[in-house]
């Protein structure tokens, strides 16, 4: 609809890199910090929260940080665009 209206609007570089063939839309501003999406995995207590799904929280957690998936992530949408659309921090 922006692309339609001529509008500005706030996209993820996935979306963005995945329709920018259909859309009348430039980047504006990009790499911004404070307009950085950050995604994390903080496991429940099974002391405070009794019915989750530890073990499955442990494994996923485990799948995350596993190098073959951190690798995975780093270089995800490279193929396609050029450039990686994730920067992947591991604490």
């Amino acid at each position: 609809m922006a692309s339609e209206t001529g509008a500005y609007i706030l996209s993820d570089k996935e979306t963005f890199r995945q329709l920018e063939d259909e859309l009348a839309l430039t980047v504006f501003m990009q790499d911004v910090p404070a307009l950085q999406t950050t995604y994390c995995i903080f496991p429940l207590s099974v002391e405070r929260f009794p019915t989750v799904n530890s073990e499955g929280a442990a494994a996923f957690l485990f799948f995350l940080r596993s190098e073959q998936t951190q690798e995975y992530l780093r270089s995800y949408g490279t193929d396609s665009f050029g450039s990686p659309l994730y920067t992947v921090y591991h604490f």
